[in-house]
Formats: C-alpha cells, structure tokens, sequence
C-alpha cells in the first residue's frame, strides 16, 4: 500500500529545518574566527551530520563561507542584515529635519532603543569634518553620552545599562523633561566633542528615540540646543501627522526594544 502524503508533516519538518538553519547563524554571529563542524555542532545543539548538512545548505547558497574546513558568517548574510530597519517610519520622518541641522553640527543622528542598545536609524555629517556616528550606541561610548541618557529618558529606562548614581540620574531626568535636552559634559570623557540629544516624546507606536547633535569643539555653538529640540518636533509631528498605511500607528511591544535586566 502506497504511503499517504502528509502536508501537515512536511511543513513541520521545513520549519524544522529553518530552525535549525537560524541557530546556526546565530552561533556563527558569535564567532569572529569561525568555526569547525565540531565546535559548530556543539554549540548549536545539533549532530554532527546535521550541523554539516545545513552548514553546507548555506554555504551553497552564501549565507556561510568554509575557509580552510572552518564556517564564517557569509555575504548574502551580511547583506540581509544591512537592510534590517529598526523603524522605517520613523527614519523617512527625520531625513529632513536631520539634513537640515548640518551646517549646524559636524554630525546629526537618530537612534531608537532596541534590544537594549541604541541603533542608527538616519544620520548625516559634515563635508569638510566628516565623523560617521557608530551604527551602536552604549552607556560607554562616551562621545554620545547625552544620547544614551536621552534614550534611557525617552524609553524611562534605568539600571545597569546607565553607570550614574541615583542623584546624578534624577538630575539628567531632571533636565531632559524640563528644558527638552541634555548636553554632554567634560566628565563624560569626550575631550573636544560635544553632543546635544533631545528625546523624540511621540513615540506611541515606536521605539524610544532621540536625535543627536554632534561638534568637534569642548562646547556646542549658541543656538544647536534650541535647533536639536526644534527638528525633534519635527519629526514628533511628522509621525503624527504621517497618512495611514505607513505604519505609524503600530505599536512597538515593549520587550523588542529593552533588555528586562535594565527595567526599573
């Protein structure tokens, strides 16, 4: 008797497969030297000849590289990934008001609150004193601290993520909700920089954000306080006022865009 087909059972092992295909480059993510099929199989949890038979289904179609019989992180990976958007919606709202504050400030930049970290949504820079943002921003990236701190406020985050003592945050918060911006002072390391970052506060439906000026000088010049805080309402009304159908009214969960050990 023939055997019967069965759909449902071919769909569960292709999801499997992919699974297994995911965990895969997850591990890999990890390992800036590679890896060897052994040490791949144990850490992704599989058997050897599966580890093999996938690793070898992605390096046929460029997700993988082997190199001298160890696994790398492959092209097309890499190029998927540099398409990823944190928030498309909100990085069509402030290309303008961005673009519009170089001349200003040697770079300008909005980060969103994601996974814990800050992510580079939309940036510019200067011509003629070009520095590139970092696509990550962290507590310890001290150039940009006052957009880390506007972020932490924006998301009303706190923790070990945030290395200020209690009184110091309370004054940050302090003066973010009061004037609508923070500065990044001498103490916080960046020796001839200066950043000014506003929180972007209509943020229903989208990930905590702010944007950031920043100067290659000890102070920033009279005025970039008043013109960071004029583009982020800006860009608070463009997401307002964006038609349906763009996304603007989708909410973000709140577990994609912070790590819990950082909660209050």
């Amino acid at each position: 008797m023939p055997a019967v087909h069965s759909p449902v059972k071919d769909r569960k092992s292709e999801r499997g497969v992919l699974e297994r295909a995911f965990t895969v480059l997850e591990v890999l993510s990890g390992a800036d030297r590679g890896l060897g099929l052994s040490e791949l199989a144990r850490e992704a949890g599989l058997a050897k000849t599966t580890a093999h038979r996938i690793a070898d289904h992605l390096v046929a179609v460029g997700a993988v590289e082997r190199i001298d019989h160890r696994y790398f992180m492959g092209s097309l990976t890499a190029r998927l990934g540099r398409s990823w958007q944190p928030d498309p919606v909100l990085g069509r709202a402030a290309a303008d008001p961005v673009r519009a504050l170089i001349g200003s400030a040697d770079a300008v930049g909005v980060y969103v609150l994601y996974s814990g970290q800050g992510r580079l949504v939309t940036a510019a820079a200067r011509g003629d004193r070009c520095w590139l943002l970092p696509p990550d921003l962290n507590a310890v990236y001290t150039p940009l601290a006052a957009a880390w701190y506007s972020l932490m406020v924006s998301g009303d985050v706190w923790g070990p993520r945030v290395p200020l003592s209690a009184s110091q945050w309370r004054q940050i918060v302090r003066s973010v909700r009061d004037r609508g911006f923070v500065i990044s002072d001498h103490s916080d390391g960046a020796v001839g920089m200066s950043c000014v970052a506003a929180p972007l506060r209509s943020t229903d439906g989208h990930l905590p954000a702010t944007i950031t000026g920043l100067v290659l000088t000890p102070q920033p010049p009279p005025g970039l306080t008043d013109l960071v805080r004029s583009a982020a309402d800006r860009i608070d009304h463009c997401l307002r006022h964006f038609p349906p159908g763009n996304g603007a009214g989708t909410r973000v969960p709140r577990d994609s865009w912070v790590d819990n050990r950082t909660d209050r």
